[in-house]
């Protein structure tokens, strides 16, 4: 940056990492974590003051250790955080949340979701992206800094050509559904004023890939292996050692992590409806304004890329008819370029094999194909 200056540092999720929370705070939070507390048991437990007082401090000394290495154990980690604190000091940046309350909210049961403990712990989590990440605080967010629903999302411009569409992904995030539909409505309203006619490029940001290996892929690879007995031995094969697998294990809650990971994905069966919906406003909006549309996204712990496209031997294809929609490109052609978070591990070697075994070519609709790109050679 101090010898070819970044214009703007786009986050897309995983800036800061709020797993520990429940190990750090596990001594006010022991009644919500008793081992062989049932769940429903667990939604009945209070959120008390005791418990509000030692998450907040738990986040805020957390961002200070993750952000700018106060009280950092080791030299290297002091040095990388040195590197980062010199970054978002110097260097415009807008970031999208996802691990910012803690890896895989809003992808549980119900039951856990609206229990008092979660929510106690999104209010505070959602306060300190607010003031870190997003520099306001709750009473601002929407009426002074043009935030929009109840989480963090947000339209910007980079100049007269390129605006970003930041979606929230997690702070509304539901089993149901990841963003509310009143929300999206607001959204998709607020792009129409906000976006300029000059807009030749929209980024779509949002912390999930839009783009990726369907789920139901996961489970028949990744359950089946477990059925069958072979995981484990797949996992030494791959990594070159024994190690736990997230895909077979049990959270702290007595619930599947493969279930759980596997319902934080869009192309989950849970969120096939709202993915299509999403997809096809994006496409009518490039449509009308005659504009590219670029999604931008994190949370798989790896690199991946893919894009959406208009099949060539349609008779809807645009490209076909470029006198009839008063421009040549595809409309339907969005490129989708996937990242690693910051301060989260890397995929294992399980969970990578996985992705590529199951990241098939698709069709997304009758006109529109889906398709990841084959980015490496080599592992």
């Amino acid at each position: 940056h101090k010898t070819n200056p970044f214009h703007v540092w786009i986050g897309t999720g995983g800036q800061f990492n709020g797993e520990g929370v429940w190990d750090d705070c596990e001594h006010v939070l022991r009644p919500f974590l008793l081992p062989g507390l049932d769940n429903l048991r667990r939604s009945h437990v209070v959120w008390t003051g005791d418990m509000a007082a030692a998450v907040e401090r738990w986040y805020l000394l957390e961002y200070l250790r993750q952000w700018f290495g106060v009280g950092s154990s080791t030299a290297l980690e002091l040095e990388g955080q040195s590197c980062f604190r010199q970054a978002v000091e110097t260097i415009p940046y807008s970031f999208t949340p996802d691990s910012e309350i803690f890896p895989g909210f809003g992808s549980y049961i119900p039951v856990l979701q609206s229990s008092p403990v979660f929510s106690g712990i999104r209010s505070i989590g959602a306060k300190y992206y607010g003031l870190f990440q997003a520099h306001t605080v709750a009473g601002l967010a929407q009426s002074e800094h043009g935030f929009m629903g109840e989480g963090f999302h947000s339209i910007k411009r980079l100049g007269p050509y390129t605006s970003i569409l930041t979606l929230d992904t997690r702070t509304e995030r539901q089993l149901a559904g990841i963003v509310d539909r009143r929300t999206y409505d607001l959204v998709f309203g607020e792009l129409e004023a906000r976006v300029p006619p000059t807009t030749t490029n929209l980024i779509v940001v949002t912390s999930n890939p839009v783009v990726f290996p369907r789920t139901k892929n996961f489970e028949t690879l990744l359950r089946g292996a477990s059925s069958s007995g072979l995981t484990s031995i797949i996992s030494y094969a791959v990594n070159g050692r024994q190690t736990r697998n997230d895909w077979i294990s049990k959270d702290r809650f007595g619930e599947s992590m493969a279930a759980t990971k596997l319902n934080d994905f869009w192309t989950s069966g849970a969120h096939k409806s709202e993915r299509a919906f999403v997809v096809h406003a994006l496409q009518d909006f490039a449509r009308r304004r005659s504009c590219r549309v670029t999604f931008a996204s994190g949370h798989v712990n790896c690199i991946s890329a893919g894009h959406f496209r208009s099949y060539t031997d349609s008779k809807l294809d645009p490209r076909r008819h470029p006198e009839q929609r008063g421009f040549v490109s595809d409309y339907r052609s969005m490129i989708q370029l996937t990242v690693s978070g910051l301060v989260q591990e890397p995929a294992d070697g399980l969970t990578l094999r996985a992705y590529h075994f199951a990241g098939k070519s698709a069709p997304f609709d009758m006109q529109t194909e889906e398709k990841l790109y084959h980015t490496f050679n080599v592992d």
